[in-house]
This record gives structure tokens, sequence and C-alpha cells, in this order.
């Protein structure tokens, strides 16, 4: 049985249309992959940078340490969580062959994001292959979730290392390195301060039906890096079937 992890959520603002990846209200466009195979992570994609605060819109938290109660992790088991759907755990898991799964290690954020206290902390020497941190929606199964109701993903994160990029993929079975064929993935640019992302389900190329895992690999590349998520949400059309 694979354990969880705790919530960290990316931060930057991406909409994409036509190949094209969208920023945050005013940023410039730039280049996103959405098909990128299992282990690359070639595309470059603009950041737009966003003062902390909340999302706009309706947003239903999955994960993420928040002294609102939302998404909140289950006491003593940081990576586990409570979410609208269920039970869900972040793990961390290191590129074939010798890929091993473990529980996604937390740390605090000093100052707090919002209410945000902690966040996952993923960290790599480079030249292992990177490293995935994934939020498994349905723990322990793994089985895949249908999120259509909702039209994309978002999150908080910063990125300290030689490459600023990090591949987030949306994948319906195993975790991005263990998947077979092509993996639903974006590639985003992670600043070295807090930012927020909103990625829809399109700039996938998917519809949201069949989600078993969120994956951020860092570090595929090479290099050292220092990665941070939190407070990973679903974005609403107007109000959030949790809210109905």
């Amino acid at each position: 049985m694979q354990r969880a992890a705790s919530t960290w959520l990316l931060i930057f603002g991406i909409a994409a249309c036509g190949g094209k990846t969208y920023g945050a209200e005013g940023s410039t466009p730039g280049e996103v992959s959405a098909d990128a195979a299992p282990g690359q992570a070639s595309a470059d994609a603009v950041p737009a940078r966003s003062a902390p605060g909340a999302f706009a819109g309706s947003v239903d938290v999955i994960s993420g340490a928040s002294t609102s109660g939302a998404g909140q992790s289950i006491a003593g088991s940081p990576s586990v969580f409570l979410w609208s759907h269920g039970i869900g755990n972040w793990f961390l898991l290191g590129p074939p062959p010798a890929s091993q799964t473990s529980d996604a290690p937390t740390a605090d954020i000093v100052p707090p994001l919002n209410t945000y206290t902690t966040a996952f902390r993923v960290q790599g020497s480079g030249g292992d292959g990177g490293l995935d941190l994934f939020a498994q929606l349905n723990h322990p199964q793994g089985s895949p979730v249908d999120l259509s109701a909702y039209y994309g993903i978002g999150f908080w994160a910063k990125l300290d290392g030689a490459s600023n990029s990090v591949l987030v993929a949306l994948t319906s079975s195993q975790p991005y390195f263990n998947a077979s064929g092509k993996v639903p993935s974006v590639m985003v640019a992670v600043p070295n301060d807090w930012a927020q992302f909103t990625i829809p389900f399109s700039s996938f190329g998917v519809d949201g039906s069949s989600v078993a895992n969120i994956d951020f690999v860092a570090g595929a590349g090479g290099g050292a890096f220092d990665l941070w998520v939190t407070q990973l949400v679903l974005l609403c059309r107007g109000a959030c079937p949790s809210q109905g």
C-alpha cells in the first residue's frame, strides 16, 4: 500500500489556447507542451507572477495545510489529506530503473502564505533524472477520479535551482515515471518566490474525467533543485460541486 504525503501548490497562472500558454492577467504568452513523453521535460512556459492572495473564482481545495480547515491533513500523517471526494495521499517517486515511492516531506512556510503554513518540499542534487511529487487522489486504491465537473487545477509553488521548469502532469493510473505511453502534461516556469498557477484541463488536452494523480516533476533536465508546492485546488465553473 502506498502512503500519502502532504500538500504543495505551484504558484503561476496559465491558460492555454491553440498551443499557447497565458499567464495571469497582464502576463506574456509562452509555449507549453501538452504531449511530453514520460521522463521528458522539454517545453518552456512564461511564468506570470501574482501577489499572494485567493484564487479568482470558486475553488475546491484538494490539499494544503491551511488554518481555514479546507484540505486538511490527517493528524499525525501530513501526507494524507481529506477532500470532497474522499482520502488522498502525497508521494515522492524517483525515476526508473530504481523507482521508489515514499511519503512526500513537508516544511513550514515562513511567513505563512495566506492561511497556508506548510508546503511539500522536494530537493534533488541533479543527475538523478529528477523527482516526481504527486498527489494520489483516491487512496489507497489509486483508481482515477472524475473531475470533469471542474475546468482545471490551481496551485502555489516556488523553485530554486539550475532550471526554473517544472513538468505538471495528469496521470490516469500510475504516476508519471511509471506511466506508459504519452502523459498529458505541461511545462511551467516557476520562480524562486511564491507564485500562483491555474491550468485548465484543456491545456493538457483532456476533460478531467479520469485523473488518478496530479504530478509535479522537477530536476528531469539535471542540476540541483529545491521545489515547494502548496494549496492544490480544483477550479470551478461558477459554484463548486461541493457547494451544491
